[in-house]
């Protein structure tokens, strides 16, 4: 029998050895060319392009390391912040920045495709990748994954950690001094740019699931687009109703268009 804290360094664990998988798939996957493309896709993205973020082929983790890329389909929200912890290793290490960028992964190619009406339950907090028409496409607004709540007494600063589907998270008083006078500091807290999007099925106008696009995925598509996206499916409560009734929401990875939006070439 493990104790709490044992299941914790054993969790950490696990986590480290993805990285560090993920670091050797990175800095070693070539192409049939020979060519290291992801080694290379991060140079060129803190150098020449300023990208914030690189794709990455399902089939090219699958080929490297088959058990990293079936836990992607199972644990990815794990497995994608060791890909983006793998990334920033990497170029502290290997190209010797101190303070670098965080570069978003972003994984598409997976082997099976849904359309809107196959999401199910059964996909709960698992990677799927849906094909469909976006219906609805929302302005723009601003999220922050890491708030930080200040106390106007003592100063003391509480972090919080958001997610873009849950209302926030706030402290209810201070944790040091037990008041209540708490303010959220903007200047310190993380933002990134934020919108919500609806995703139709393609042959049946009335199943629509609801998506979020985070930082550099904002305002890549438009309604009538036809895409394809990758992303983890979230049940979270429905706004304004008392009873335990959920619906599914696309916390989307990569999203791609299949066809230009009408009018356009």
């Amino acid at each position: 029998m493990t104790t709490p804290g044992g299941d914790h360094r054993m969790n950490l664990d696990i986590q480290e050895n993805r990285i560090n998988r993920i670091a050797r798939f990175l800095m070693e996957y070539s192409d049939e060319n020979g060519n290291k493309i992801y080694r290379d896709n991060l140079i060129e993205a803190v150098t020449t392009s300023k990208k914030t973020s690189i794709e990455i082929n399902w089939a090219h983790l699958s080929a490297f390391d088959p058990k990293l890329a079936t836990e992607l389909m199972d644990y990815p929200e794990e497995l994608i912040l060791a890909t983006e912890d793998a990334i920033l290793i990497i170029l502290q290490k290997y190209f010797f920045m101190k303070n670098p960028p965080r570069i978003h992964a972003r994984f598409y190619g997976l082997p099976e495709t849904h359309s809107i009406r196959e999401v199910e339950v059964e996909h709960k907090n698992k990677f799927i990748q849906v094909e469909g028409i976006i219906a609805k496409v929302r302005e723009p607004g601003v999220f922050s994954p890491r708030t930080i709540f200040v106390c106007k007494d003592c100063g003391h600063e509480m972090i919080r950690l958001q997610k873009p589907y849950h209302r926030m998270i706030k402290p209810e008083k201070c944790e040091c001094c037990g008041n209540r006078n708490l303010e959220l500091d903007t200047d310190k807290s993380q933002f990134s740019e934020f919108q919500e999007i609806w995703i139709q099925d393609l042959s049946d106008k009335r199943r629509k699931i609801k998506a979020i696009l985070l930082d550099d995925l904002v305002d890549t598509v438009s309604t009538k687009d036809h895409i394809t996206a990758t992303g983890i499916l979230r049940l979270v409560p429905k706004e304004k109703r008392s009873t335990p009734v959920f619906e599914k929401l696309l916390e989307v990875n990569h999203i791609e268009r299949q066809t230009q939006p009408e009018g356009q070439k």
